[in-house]
């Protein structure tokens, strides 16, 4: 009696040859077609099957004993895979063999043909899920069998290719192929997830992303009980996005690696949504079109782009930050205001602005502090500007490189016009991180010093020219641009304020294109614009104004906030309490002097479609202005900075919504909301989110202050938010005058507290509902506070309920907080300052 393995044997002994069937003769043209008998003659050559003599005693002593399996174009492994796809009943008989085949040679399935492809390549090519799964796990058992099975899922063919991408490649063809694609993922390392294909330098997250291959399986067969439909494999957008997800938390550095294009993998999926939307027809279409023809035959699933899926995509893929944009120029403040930046190894892109070294400035002398125009500014103050910018920049890619940051995918330093870095500050500032696409804003920089700089791996360089010829012939002479290997683009922007015509700049600029795009044996592309330079404007900002008190409620506030500041500086309390207010705004920058110790965290963690700026910039101000209120009131407050989206009521709405969801994620205390949207047609659904989120916040007990409508700024009839979400969740806040008189503008019906919002300090821009907001937030916070810091226990002051029974208790007829009543309770003691807050706030509350 046969074993089975013997029955295979006997079965194929007398096949003449062993041909693939069904498969593209393209791609195995160059395989080196073999016996059956050759076959199990390899295969029991290796696991010393011992039937073999007498089963084949006359081919025993052929010469395919003696031959190298190393030298042939497909090794054993190879063969089984291609068998087991086209004879699937054969599969038990075959797992057993790849088994005995690795217990004796695992090094085969590392082992490449003349195309490259190894057995691992071939089995996802073919999505044979089971064998791989197979093979993995009998390795994963064998001595140094993990480390021999990374090393095959990270081997590339010919072409770059893993065998991820390979899976990738063909998942839209082979039913199962992501399962497959999970597999290998789980299993194989970071280097070779960020492996990048030879021609377009595509990493398996790029293959992964393409806008074709965000693609659910919609079924439009119309045969009822259709016996093939239902044993189809649908890849659904869950499928997808737990694929994605999976590979980028097992190395979230793959985010940001460029393609020849210079596109991370969410700029290329950008990319190719944008060329296949202009290019295909509507899904729908397709799908009504391909019934027509064969109304009453089986079909098979159209592959169809799922926008939802398109959108889960971008949305991942903004999860983790890449980007380093301060918004204002270097300083000695910025490492510190930014110091609660988490970065990955590789930036897609840092964005660096320079002070100009003659704007005017603030300085000290024996008389104090006054601010000198630029023109009565020594050239000794110029020079020490300079020193300064250098100082910084070099200053902040250190401590990018301290924080981790290895690569930089995209560098853009705005360098002073007047005053620019020399050649010896930019070497420095090149050589401490890799850089492959530069945009540094200096006019006529020399080629010399990118090379001394080490930037070798430039893909990209934006040039800046005073329109001088004599720097373009350098740059595109031998001893120019093309001693720059990998360089593919070329930016080149002109300053059109020489002395030379426009034409004559144009003439030129087209002669250094067509001498660069000749060189031989190199394929550099440039574009040309004869503009003044980008990003070289003055940089410099207005010095933020000192808070000085001009009002009644502030001077009060101002006095408990000394008070908390001292008892903090005596080590009078037993903790530095954490109250978390989480802000929703345009953002805030870091950089202002009550803040850069306030910032914890903040959201998006990156950029987002609509919005180029992060977080830790401020659109128009209002954000960063709203922190300083928040901050001014409760100095320990740790604040959490969610950043709206701009581009719309429907984005901003659903950017809200996001925004809660984080805070709420976050375990805030209190969440402050300076703004409105208004609810039309076209937002519903957002609002309705909006509001579910809303919802959850307040079932988890966060206390949230939200902007009335300023009626005198908007005569829309229509409903705004969040002041349209349930009241009893959300407390309404209007502005008052310095005397706690209702402003004009504000409309009593619609608020449930006032508190100032006109004259709060001298030359505040701001004024409104939203300051009032900000302060009421941090009043909040400062009371959770005071209650934590000295140990007085916060479960009511933390509930939205006793939060708002205690303001309640601070109103006067108007809904104005008295906050000068509140502090002149008579309470009794030798007590400090937060001691005061919370013998007061337990009178009002009566408690013990």
């Amino acid at each position: 009696m046969l074993n089975p393995l013997s029955t295979f044997f006997h079965q194929r002994s007398s096949t003449k040859t062993f041909t693939p069937r069904n498969l593209d003769d393209t791609i195995y043209e160059r395989r080196q077609r073999e016996t059956i008998r050759g076959f199990l003659f390899r295969v029991g050559k290796i696991i010393g099957f011992p039937e073999f003599k007498e089963m084949f005693p006359e081919d025993y002593e052929g010469s395919i004993f003696d031959e190298d399996l190393r030298t042939i174009q497909d090794n054993i492994l190879h063969s089984i895979v291609t068998e087991s796809r086209h004879n699937p009943g054969d599969e038990e008989v075959l797992l057993s063999l790849t088994k005995l085949v690795l217990n004796s040679e695992s090094g085969l399935v590392c082992h490449a043909n003349k195309v490259g492809d190894t057995p691992l390549h071939r089995a996802a090519e073919l999505g044979q899920v089971t064998l791989v799964r197979a093979i993995c796990e009998h390795l994963k058992g064998l001595d140094n069998g993990v480390q021999m099975l990374q090393e095959a899922i990270g081997a590339t063919n010919k072409q770059g290719q893993t065998c991820l991408h390979v899976a990738i490649d063909k998942a839209v063809e082979n039913d199962g192929n992501l399962s497959l694609l999970n597999t290998l993922i789980d299993l194989a390392d970071t280097k070779t997830l960020c492996a990048a294909e030879t021609s377009s330098n595509h990493t398996v997250l790029h293959y992964l992303v393409d806008y074709n291959r965000c693609q659910v399986d919609k079924k439009v067969c119309q045969v009822s009980s259709c016996q093939e439909c239902e044993t189809i494999s649908y890849v659904t957008p869950d499928d997808f996005m737990e694929t994605l997800r999976k590979l980028v938390q097992k190395d979230p550095s793959v985010l940001t690696v460029l393609d020849v294009e210079g596109q991370s993998p969410y700029q290329y999926h950008l990319a190719t949504v944008d060329k296949n939307r202009k290019s295909t027809t509507d899904p729908s279409e397709l799908i009504e079109q391909s019934s027509k023809p064969t109304l009453f035959k089986h079909q098979s699933p159209l592959k169809v782009v799922s926008q939802d899926l398109q959108e889960l995509v971008e949305d991942y893929l903004l999860k983790l930050r890449t980007r380093f944009m301060p918004q204002n120029p270097l300083s000695q403040m910025t490492l510190e205001a930014h110091d609660m930046l988490e970065f990955n190894s590789r930036l897609a892109i840092v964005d660096l602005k320079l002070q100009s070294s003659t704007a005017g400035t603030v300085l000290s002398d024996s008389n104090g502090q006054g601010f000198v125009p630029a023109a009565m500014m020594s050239r000794d103050v110029r020079d020490q500007r300079r020193k300064e910018n250098a100082h910084c920049l070099e200053a902040v890619l250190k401590w990018l490189n301290d924080k981790g940051v290895k690569q930089i995918i995209k560098l853009v330093v705005r360098d002073d016009k007047d005053g620019p870095c020399s050649d010896e500050v930019i070497e420095k500032c090149l050589k401490i991180h890799d850089i492959r696409c530069l945009d540094w804003q200096k006019e006529d920089i020399c080629v010399q010093t990118l090379l001394e700089g080490q930037a070798k791996n430039l893909v990209e360089v934006s040039l800046y020219s005073s329109g001088k010829d004599s720097t373009f012939w350098g740059w595109s002479s031998n001893d120019g641009l093309c001693r720059l290997e990998k360089l593919k683009r070329v930016t080149l922007n002109i300053n059109s304020d020489g002395i030379e015509t426009v034409e004559r700049i144009n003439s030129n600029a087209e002669k250094f294109k067509r001498r660069v795009e000749g060189i031989p044996e190199r394929q550099i592309h440039v574009d040309y614009h004869v503009d003044p330079p980008r990003g070289l404007e003055d940089p410099s900002s207005d010095k933020d104004q000192k808070i000085e008190d001009c009002h009644s409620w502030l001077k009060v506030i101002k006095e408990i906030r000394h008070g908390v500041n001292l008892a903090r500086l005596e080590e009078a309390f037993n903790c530095n309490p954490d109250v978390k207010v989480a802000l929703i705004d345009d953002g805030v920058c870091p950089e202002h002097e009550l803040l850069f110790e306030s910032i914890k965290e903040g959201w998006p963690a990156d950029v987002s479609q609509h919005s180029k700026k992060p977080f830790y910039t401020s659109d128009n101000g209002h954000g960063t202005a709203m922190a300083t209120y928040i901050q001014f009131v409760c100095p320990g407050v740790r604040l959490y900075v969610a950043k709206l989206d701009p581009e719309s009521q429907e984005t901003r709405a659903a950017s809200a919504a996001e925004a809660v969801k984080w805070a709420v994620e976050h375990e805030v205390h209190v969440i402050s909301m300076s703004w409105t949207v208004e609810i039309t047609k076209k937002n519903e659904k957002q609002i309705e989110a909006f509001e579910a989120q809303i919802r959850e916040a307040a079932s988890r007990n966060i206390i949230m202050f939200c902007s009335g409508r300023d009626e005198a700024w908007n005569e829309s009839s229509k409903s705004s938010y969040p002041a349209g979400c349930d009241t009893k969740k959300v407390y309404r806040v209007g502005s008052s005058d310095p005397y706690g008189n209702m402003s004009t503008w504000v409309n009593a019906g619609s608020v449930d507290y006032l508190l100032p919002g006109e004259a709060l300090f001298p030359g505040d821009k701001l004024r409104g509902s939203s300051a009032s907001t900000a302060l009421a937030s941090g009043l909040a916070a400062l009371i959770i506070w005071c209650f934590e810091a000295t140990g007085a226990g916060t479960d009511v002051v933390k509930r939205p309920d006793g939060m708002k029974k205690l303001l309640d208790s601070m109103v006067k007829g108007n809904k104005y907080l008295n906050i000068l009543e509140f502090l002149n309770d008579n309470v009794s003691g030798d007590l400090n300052m937060a001691e005061r807050v919370v013998a007061a706030s337990k009178l009002r509350l009566k408690l013990p």
